[in-house]
C-alpha cells in the first residue's frame, strides 16, 4: 500500500485513489450482493457464474474449516481475512477467485475428507477437480472476454 502510495506521490491516500480509480472498495458485500441480484434476473457472461461458483463455495469451505478440524488461530485468521475480503469487497466481479489464490487453508476439510474415501474415489475427486481446473484456466486465458 505505502508503495503505491509513493509512487502516486501520495504515500497514505495514492492507495486508495488507485482503488477508488478502478471502483474497487470494502462495503460488507452490498455491491456484490447487487451485482449478483442483477445477474441471477438476466443473462451473464461465463466468467461472472463462475465467480460466483467459486466464492460460494469458498464460504461452504470457511464453514467447513471452521467447524471441523480446528485449525491453529493464526492460520483461521488468515483465511477469514482473506474470505472477508473477497465477499466484502465491491468492484470488479469476476476478480473475485483471484483473491482466494493465497486461501490454501480452505482447501483444509477437502483433503481431510479425500484421507477418509476410499483410494479410489480420492483419486477421481482429484482427477476431476484438476480437469475442471484445467478447463476453466484454459477458458480463461484464451475465451474470456474480461480480465480476471
Amino acid at each position: 500500500m505505502l508503495w503505491v502510495g509513493v509512487r502516486r506521490n501520495d504515500p497514505l491516500g495514492g492507495y486508495f485513489a488507485v482503488q477508488a480509480g478502478w471502483t474497487s472498495r470494502f462495503d460488507l458485500g452490498r455491491g456484490a450482493l447487487v451485482f449478483v441480484r442483477d445477474m441471477l434476473s438476466g443473462t451473464t457472461q461465463f466468467g461472472f457464474a463462475m465467480a460466483l461458483l467459486l466464492t460460494g463455495a469458498a464460504v461452504l469451505l470457511f464453514a467447513l474449516l471452521v467447524s471441523g478440524e480446528r485449525p491453529p488461530a493464526p492460520v483461521l485468521a488468515y483465511t477469514a481475512v482473506l474470505v472477508l475480503i473477497t465477499v466484502g469487497g465491491s468492484g470488479f466481479f469476476e476478480s473475485k477467485p483471484r483473491f482466494l489464490l493465497p486461501a490454501f487453508p480452505l482447501l483444509l476439510p477437502l483433503a481431510a475428507a479425500l484421507m477418509k474415501a476410499r483410494p479410489r474415489a480420492a483419486i477421481l475427486v482429484v482427477a476431476a477437480l484438476a480437469g475442471l481446473s484445467f478447463c476453466y484456466g484454459a477458458y480463461a486465458l484464451t475465451l474470456a472476454r474480461m480480465a480476471i
